[in-house]
């Protein structure tokens, strides 16, 4: 979902990805820590992870923890709203009609106006 609202909010690649990029980096070779599963074996750091398994991930490494599910969401609902105020998110294709007849930007010789 946070990937997806990058797009929205910029309308080009770059910023998804390098969101991407930037998290698996961070997560695997500056901070050691397992990415998809797959463990760094050269990092700058080796960080432990220990407790429960929806706090730490566990083996599947710290993006599958309820703390990172709970930011990037968070994160996803800020891009979200940012993109809605700068006017990035339509209506759907179904009510783009209905919205524009309530203000008034049909033209009522096609479309006559609800009453």
């Amino acid at each position: 979902m946070l990937l997806a609202a990058a797009y929205v909010l910029t309308g080009r690649l770059w910023f998804p990805m390098g969101l991407h990029a930037g998290w698996n980096f961070s997560e695997g070779s500056v901070y050691g820590l397992s990415v998809s599963g797959f463990t760094a074996k050269n990092a700058l750091t080796h960080g432990l992870r220990q407790g429960p398994l929806i706090l730490t991930g566990g083996a599947f490494g710290p993006e599958a923890s309820i703390i990172a599910v709970l930011l990037c969401l968070g994160t996803a609902v800020l891009l979200l709203w940012r993109a809605a105020k700068i006017g990035r998110i339509q209506p759907p294709l179904w009510s783009r009609q209905q919205f524009a007849s309530r203000l008034g930007l049909v033209d009522r010789k096609r479309i006559p106006r609800p009453p």
